[in-house]
């Protein structure tokens, strides 16, 4: 990963926090308030989070929740009405936009794509942040993209048309031109919902591989075994407003999911694993 032309942490001389940061979050949202024009009822309300480094945080909630929002709202789709959002404890106003765009990838649910792009050239879009205008791409940015487009399992369909793809083979396309851009931080939105079981596993082996390389992970999903299984840090939005935040394992409770999703969660435990039934 590229990371000598970021911001530096901010760290005081009095401590490791400033201005109320953790010293360890790469991404947080101080107070957070957000709705779509004047006069309307706020979709977020009072939110704070925070997302520590090299780590996986899921956010949790149910639709409608504001989850779709707040990835907006990082990745500066969107602007709050009031509060802060920082990176690396910057406010994330104070970065160029060409420094964001290498920081920060999205892998969405899905993606209307209008051209004939083949699979090679619809990842290579990931490299664009590390290109200058109106150059072309290296062999060395195309090693990139091969290399991610192997890591998905979609290497021998590299010069497939993308609308040709099924659902969950474009929903790896996602991940591949996501992977290629080099990101440290991977926002990912719902990133199991349209795979079979067998890619749904080699999505997890590649985001758990992600997290041995320093990469951080922000994902929403409506499954809490999925977030168990992945997350050391969890969300829990309801109706804008944060209802619970910590560790996973303390925050992911029998408890607080029946509150969150407003019908009754059983855990289970099997061995040093916790299971949710949502009934």
């Amino acid at each position: 990963m590229k990371t000598n032309d970021f911001p530096p942490r901010v760290v005081s001389a009095a401590g490791p926090e400033q201005g109320g940061a953790r010293a360890d979050a790469i991404v947080e949202l101080q107070d957070v308030h957000f709705g779509y024009g004047s006069g309307l009822a706020s979709v977020l309300r009072g939110v704070d989070m925070q997302a520590p480094a090299e780590s996986a945080t899921a956010i949790l909630g149910s639709n409608g929740a504001g989850k779709s929002t707040l990835f907006h709202l990082i990745l500066g789709m969107l602007s709050p009405r009031k509060g802060l959002i920082l990176f690396d404890g910057q406010p994330r106003d104070e970065w160029p936009r060409n420094r964001l765009s290498r920081f920060l990838a999205l892998v969405p649910q899905s993606e209307y794509i209008p051209f004939e792009f083949s699979l090679l050239d619809y990842v290579l879009l990931g490299r664009a942040p590390h290109l200058t205008a109106l150059q072309t791409p290296t062999d060395e940015d195309m090693q990139q993209a091969l290399d991610a487009l192997e890591m998905v399992g979609l290497g021998a369909l590299w010069q497939r048309s993308v609308p040709a793809l099924s659902g969950g083979e474009r929903q790896l396309a996602m991940l591949a031109r996501a992977l290629a851009q080099e990101p440290r931080v991977l926002l990912l939105d719902e990133p199991t919902s349209h795979l079979d079981p067998s890619n749904r596993g080699r999505v997890l082996e590649i985001l758990r591989r992600l997290l041995t390389q320093k990469v951080t992970l922000i994902f929403t999903t409506h499954d809490p075994n999925l977030a168990m299984s992945l997350a050391s840090h969890a969300v829990l939005i309801r109706q804008g407003t944060v209802l619970a935040a910590g560790p996973a394992d303390t925050t992911l409770t029998a408890a607080a999911l029946t509150a969150l999703y407003g019908s009754p969660v059983e855990m289970h435990e099997a061995g040093a694993r916790k299971l949710f039934w949502v009934g």
